[in-house]
């Protein structure tokens, strides 16, 4: 089964599930709302929750969550989000960790969210 991004072209850019899922993720993390032309709510955004300084880490965590389950397919992959918000004295940062299952394979992706 192959599972390809590329539908103009005759090569194979992923051929493997557990790769198309991580392909995926990376790219919700990587596209802004609105990038996507005709998918406007496709995208992140999470630097918004920079500025609330009341919001807590189940609650960022919850919402990356919710946009995994949203916008991926995780074809029978599972996975868990964990954050932390790291105070600078400059600008925080919120550090996210999200750990990918399915079958044998595991990776974690961790990402940098800050302005």
């Amino acid at each position: 089964m192959l599972y390809d991004f590329s539908k103009t072209t005759d090569t194979v850019v992923v051929d493997n599930i557990f790769d198309y899922v991580i392909s995926q993720i990376e790219l919700l993390f990587d596209t802004n709302k609105g990038d996507v032309l005709g998918a406007y709510s496709f995208g992140t955004n999470y630097e918004e929750f920079i500025w609330d300084l009341e919001l807590p880490n189940s609650a960022i965590s919850a919402k990356i969550e919710s946009d995994i389950n949203t916008f991926v397919d995780l074809a029978g992959a599972t996975f868990d989000v964990n954050t932390t918000l790291l105070h600078g004295t400059e600008n925080d940062i919120i550090l996210v960790s999200i750990n990918i299952y399915f079958d044998e394979y595991y990776k974690n992706l961790t990402y940098n969210i800050g302005s």
